[in-house]
């Protein structure tokens, strides 16, 4: 096999956490040289061994895309439950507070949004003031 060749399983197989111990007896090299491999391969053997920890999460769903989905699942089933459900168990107290909430939150959904700062134009086109029309060119 030839050192290439050897070099890219050594990467593969110390991405596994595999002991230098059976690196050695596995692909025949001494384990000085595999400590000194590991360091001149050090990122490769680190990405490896992050593409085997997304491949993992991916295989059992763990990913902060999974969870997302889950939650947003989760999210429309219970509004879906909400919706089926009446408001005749819930007192009046507390109907009048959900009312004052959702039209808080709607009102502020509708606020403009305002620039705090003029904007600014590109290609540097001077901007006159409206009163100064006489000075505006085409």
């Amino acid at each position: 096999m030839t050192e290439l060749k050897t070099k890219e399983q050594f990467i593969e197989l110390r991405a596994g956490n595999i002991s230098y111990d059976k690196l050695s007896k596995q692909i025949g090299v001494s384990k000085p040289t595999l400590m000194k491999w590991a360091k001149e391969l050090a990122t490769d053997i680190a990405n490896l061994r992050t593409l085997n920890e997304e491949a993992l999460l991916e295989k059992y769903k763990i990913g902060k895309l999974h969870k997302l989905e889950l939650w947003a699942e989760q999210l429309q089933a219970v509004r879906e439950e909400l919706k089926s459900r009446g408001y005749k168990e819930v007192s009046t107290e507390r109907l009048v507070d959900m009312l004052e909430r959702y039209s808080s939150l709607l009102d502020k959904e509708q606020e403009p949004l305002w620039l705090k700062d003029e904007p600014v134009l590109t290609n540097e086109i001077p901007m006159l003031p409206f009163e100064q029309q006489d000075k505006w060119q085409p």
